[in-house]
C-alpha cells in the first residue's frame, strides 16, 4: 500500500480535522455569524482542494483509511481463538483452483460459508488481517486472472473477458482493472503483449 501504515491515523485525523472545520463553517454561517455565500465557496473550494492533494500525494488513501478503520473497529475480535492459517489458506485454494471470484453475484456470505465462518468473521480477517475488503479481495483475483487472459487470448475482446472473470458490467472491470494497474484492460494487452 502506497501509504505508510504509521501515516495513515495521522491522515485521518487531518482529514477529520478538515470535515470539523467544514461543519464549523456551516455552523457559522446558518447562525449568520459569517457571510453565508463567500464562506461557502471558500468551504467548498479547501474541501475539495483538499480532497484532490491528498488523492494525489496517497491515491490509497481511503481505502487505508478505511482498513485502519476497520483495525480499530475489531479491537474486539470476533475470531476468538480460530486458526486462521487453514482459513486463508482454503481462501486461496477457492479463488486459485476452484476460482469461486468468476462467480458474478459472489457474496460475502457464500465465501464465509465455504470457510466455515460467520460472514461478519471473514469480513473481520479480510479486513484486519489481509488489509482487503471482500471486494477488493475478489477483485484483486478477477483482475489477475483477466491479464493472464488478456495476453494469452489476444482474439477475444476485452469486454468477453471481464464477464468471464466475474464481473457484471464492463464499467465495473474498467475500474477495478485501473485500480489494480492504473491502465486500461485494452492498454495492458497493449502495452504487455508479445
Amino acid at each position: 500500500m502506497s501509504v505508510a501504515k504509521s501515516r495513515v491515523p495521522r491522515l485521518v485525523q487531518w482529514f477529520t480535522l478538515l470535515v470539523a472545520a467544514a461543519a464549523l463553517l456551516w455552523f457559522l454561517t446558518w447562525s449568520g455569524i459569517v457571510e453565508t455565500r463567500p464562506a461557502i465557496h471558500a468551504g467548498v473550494t479547501l474541501y475539495i482542494l483538499t480532497v484532490y492533494l491528498y488523492s494525489q500525494r496517497y491515491p490509497n488513501f481511503l481505502l487505508a483509511a478505511r482498513m485502519e478503520l476497520a483495525r480499530q473497529r475489531y479491537q474486539k475480535s470476533g475470531l476468538g481463538d480460530v486458526d486462521l492459517n487453514p482459513i486463508v489458506e482454503r481462501l486461496r485454494e477457492l479463488m486459485e483452483s476452484e476460482k469461486l471470484y468468476a462467480i458474478e453475484d459472489l457474496t460475502l456470505a457464500q465465501l464465509a460459508g465455504e470457510v466455515e465462518l460467520r460472514s461478519q468473521q471473514l469480513s473481520e480477517l479480510l479486513n484486519s488481517r489481509m488489509n482487503r475488503s471482500f471486494s477488493a479481495f475478489v477483485n484483486e483475483y478477477r483482475v489477475r486472472e483477466a491479464c493472464r487472459l488478456l495476453l494469452e487470448e489476444p482474439h477475444r475482446s476485452v469486454l468477453a473477458i471481464g464477464m468471464e472473470v466475474g464481473f457484471s458490467s464492463n464499467s465495473a472491470f474498467y475500474k477495478a482493472f485501473r485500480t489494480f494497474n492504473r491502465v486500461s484492460p485494452a492498454r495492458y494487452r497493449k502495452q504487455n503483449y508479445t
